[in-house]
């Protein structure tokens, strides 16, 4: 499918960022490869949440067992926020 133009016939005299240039000749080819488009929300949050359940996996925190804080250890189960099993993890890492 073939669209019209609709930049300043003069459009890449006039421009003064090379990259704006650029942007504009990759639109004016064919197929689309100068086309512009947003980031898929669902999937990329999708991917997100893939990462950190593996992440958990790897460090040894599942749903049924989350892992303790050493210092707050009661006989209840007690989540610990990401950031810090993250800092776990990278120091398990570390240590290998």
């Amino acid at each position: 499918m073939q669209l019209f133009d609709i930049a300043h016939a003069d459009a890449l005299q006039l421009m003064k960022i090379e990259e704006d240039r650029m942007s504009l000749q990759r639109q004016r080819e064919p197929g689309r490869s100068g086309h512009l488009g947003g980031v898929d929300k669902k999937l990329a949050g999708k991917e997100e949440r893939m990462r950190l359940r593996a992440d958990r996996e790897e460090i040894g925190e599942s749903k049924m067992f989350p892992l303790q804080h050493p210092r707050r250890h009661t006989n209840h189960c007690k989540k610990i926020p990401l950031r810090i099993l993250v800092k776990i993890w990278i120091q398990k890492i570390s240590q290998h």
